[in-house]
């Protein structure tokens, strides 16, 4: 029996081997979750059907029992469970021509992170060789990219690097925080970067945009009144993650504790946490979003409303519904 759980997100370690300036997780304490943990989490989404679990960090690949983890899932692929989870492995890729095929075929997406700025600390030569090596051995890349202020005026020829590699692309937009405020942008710019992203994903150049308030953009996403959520934000209603100390969080970028898998099950915390509750009932979201015709579709990013306003059930800053 499905749980509702669509997505989970297991940060493994906060081991990284860059320093971006706009990471939402980046962490100066190593911590990783023990291998026993990892491989209980790969049985649970076996047997509770999530759809899609992700091993991301920090960098994934630095956690010192990788490679027990692939093998781990190994075993369980060959058992031939009547589900399998999509299975999604995040990473800089740096380290992943490193490591032998049969080590890496267990995944069926490797989210390779990519920016072409001088907000990552470290070159990106490495990027062309990573895609060729996993797509010469059949394994499954994309390409993903933050868009912020110091790489905007290079998304065309990110686009195009994507293009002529032959793999797709996707985008999200920075995440507020103290120490990427230099790279944000106003209400009005971010409208402007949305837009953008949504006529090239139209365009078929780019997957869809994850940011919720593209459903703003689109004619077809409109509701008189509240019908349940389908579409949007999906922390805490589709999907969750658990950092590297058993933290249960909405998502990776809003990171409010809900529990923690050392005390209690992620099934009891899943069902039953007061933060989940209200995320999942927008009709509880404070005006303007509880009266938009886009509520059922986007609810706004809870990570910035909680940010800005201190509240869950918050307006997202960056709305620019006023501004069409």
């Amino acid at each position: 029996m499905s749980l509702g759980l669509h997505l989970l997100e297991l940060e493994i370690t906060t081991r990284c081997n860059l320093n971006c300036k706009h990471c939402y997780n980046r962490s100066f304490v190593k911590k990783d979750l023990e291998i026993k943990t990892i491989t209980n989490f790969i049985d649970f989404c076996f047997e509770n059907k999530v759809y899609t679990l992700v091993f991301t960090g920090g960098e994934a690949c630095l956690h010192p029992k990788f490679e027990d983890i692939t093998k781990y899932l190994k075993k369980k692929i060959d058992e031939k469970s009547d589900f399998k989870p999509r299975l999604v492995l995040q990473s800089n890729g740096i380290l992943l021509t490193k490591f032998d095929r049969s080590l890496l075929d267990v995944f069926d997406l490797f989210h390779i992170s990519y920016d072409i700025s001088d907000a990552v600390r470290t070159s990106i030569d490495h990027i062309p060789s990573t895609i060729d090596y996993l797509k010469e051995n059949d394994l499954n890349p994309y390409l993903f990219s933050t868009i912020h202020k110091a790489n905007i005026d290079r998304l065309d020829d990110m686009i195009k690097f994507a293009s002529s590699s032959d793999v797709d692309i996707s985008f999200n937009i920075i995440q507020p925080s103290k120490q990427t405020e230099h790279l944000g942008f106003n209400k009005r710019e971010y409208m402007e970067v949305c837009n953008t992203l949504y006529n090239l994903y139209k365009d078929k150049k780019i997957l869809r945009p994850s940011c919720p308030l593209i459903s703003l953009l689109d004619k077809d996403k409109s509701l008189k009144e509240y019908q349940g959520n389908k579409g949007g934000c999906t922390a805490g209603i589709a999907a969750c993650s658990i950092d590297a100390e058993g933290n249960v969080l909405p998502c990776a970028f809003l990171r409010k504790k809900c529990g923690n898998i050392f005390k209690e099950s992620l099934k009891d915390i899943w069902a039953n946490s007061k933060i989940f509750k209200v995320l999942r009932d927008r009709s509880r979201y404070d005006e303007p979003c509880r009266s938009c015709d886009r509520l059922s579709y986007c609810g706004g990013c809870r990570s910035r409303a909680y940010e800005a306003t201190g509240k869950l059930t918050g307006h997202d800053p960056m709305c620019f519904r006023g501004l069409l």
